[in-house]
Formats: structure tokens, C-alpha cells, sequence
């Protein structure tokens, strides 16, 4: 079970941070006390969810201070029943680079090859069931050793309506501020299907996500007081 979660943590997180670092050399953070307060929600995102525990990833400063960001957590959660683990990256700035750079960019930049074409996938969280809708795809990378296969979604939020954008630059041209999350879990072999247990803990992942970034309805489009 541990050898198919072999993908090196700190690998795709500094990929992450290093496509938002791109699209930040020519922006400058808003310091707007909303948008400090949004961003400092992601540290409460809880750290034990059920029966898995994370544990932080932590980014060399001089990452952090090259990509600009307000803030983000990283996180890697592992089941205290199989071992299992999922990561979780989520980052939040100002809407213009974090609406671009995904995955299909920056992972295949830095020598991941995408194994098909992004899908669409939606998770079933709240009561009643509310969709939140990312995208999924398989990538892979060979080293002399082994073949490393990675299973990334992501999609972006204002308000808990996570989506899968076509056009996420242009469909949130009204929110000056963006959050863009990342979920990511090893596989044996690409293109299979995402199992019970996984998909379960994913769904009660972003519950919590959603109750922590978005707490009393929390909203930073442009009808909130953001600049």
C-alpha cells in the first residue's frame, strides 16, 4: 500500500508555488484587512480530519517570498487506518495569477508528462448534497528506478462554489481576490478509478475547507468590501 504513495510530497508543492510565483513578478498584494483575514483562514483549516492526520509541508522562505503569496497551506494527510495519504495545497492571492498556471502548465514545465486530457469530476459535500465541481488528470514521470504517477484536482472558489473554469481568468474578472486548491494522491497505474475511500475523505476534506474560508458566508467577489 505505502509503495503506490512513493511521489516525493515536497515535488508537487514547489511545483505549485513555483506557477503562482510566475504569474506574481509583476503584481503586488493588496494589504485590504478582508483580504489579510481570508488569507489567514487557511491556518485553521483543521489538521485532523476524522481518522487522518496531516502533518505541514513546509516551503523554503525563499520560495514563499518568490511567489508573493498572501498565504497558503500545505499539508500532507495520511489514514491512520491503511496509510494512505492526500495532499492538500491551497493558495490565495489576487485574482490574475492565481486564476492561471494549473497543473497541465506548470507540472508539465518541470517534466511531468499529462497521461490524458483533464476531466471534469465532482465531489458530493454538505447536507443537503451541494457539487463541487475540478478537474482531474493523471500525470506521470519516469526515473531510472520506477515510473512516479500523480493524481491532481484543482479548481478555484470566491464563496465555497468551487468550479472547474473554463476560462477562470475571465469567469472571475469580478473577484479581485481568488482561492485555488490542489488535492493530489499517488496511483499504481494511471487512469483508474478513484476508489471509495479516498473520494470519501476528499468530500469530507473540502466540508471542512468550505465551513473553515467560508464561515457566516464569507465572500471575497467583488460585492465584498475587498478593494
Amino acid at each position: 500500500m505505502m509503495s503506490r504513495f512513493a511521489i516525493p510530497v515536497i515535488t508537487g508543492t514547489i511545483l505549485i508555488l513555483a506557477g503562482v510565483a510566475h504569474g506574481l513578478r509583476s503584481d503586488r498584494w493588496g494589504q485590504h484587512p478582508d483580504a489579510l483575514a481570508a488569507a489567514k483562514r487557511l491556518s485553521s483549516v483543521p489538521a485532523t480530519i476524522g481518522k487522518w492526520q496531516s502533518t505541514e509541508i513546509t516551503i523554503p522562505p525563499k520560495e514563499i517570498k518568490a511567489s508573493g503569496a498572501l498565504d497558503y497551506i500545505s499539508r500532507k494527510y495520511v489514514s491512520r487506518i491503511d496509510g494512505r495519504t492526500v495532499n492538500l495545497s491551497i493558495v490565495f492571492g489576487r485574482h490574475g495569477p492565481i486564476a492561471v498556471h494549473p497543473p497541465t502548465i506548470c507540472f508539465v514545465g518541470a517534466g511531468w508528462n499529462l497521461h490524458d486530457s483533464p476531466v471534469k469530476h465532482s465531489f458530493q459535500t454538505g447536507d443537503p448534497p451541494q457539487k463541487k465541481e475540478f478537474w482531474l488528470a493523471d500525470f506521470e514521470r519516469n526515473s531510472p528506478s520506477m515510473t512516479y504517477i500523480r493524481r491532481t484536482f484543482w479548481s478555484w472558489s470566491v464563496s465555497g462554489d468551487w468550479r472547474a473554469a473554463d476560462h477562470p481568468r475571465i469567469e472571475y474578472a469580478n473577484s479581485p481576490f481568488l482561492y485555488k486548491i490542489y488535492i493530489t494522491y499517488g496511483l499504481t497505474e494511471a487512469g483508474e478509478p478513484i476508489d471509495e475511500l479516498t473520494e470519501a475523505f476528499i468530500e469530507q476534506l473540502l466540508t471542512e475547507i468550505d465551513d473553515t474560508l467560508f464561515e457566516s458566508g464569507a465572500d471575497i467577489s467583488l460585492n465584498s468590501s475587498l478593494p
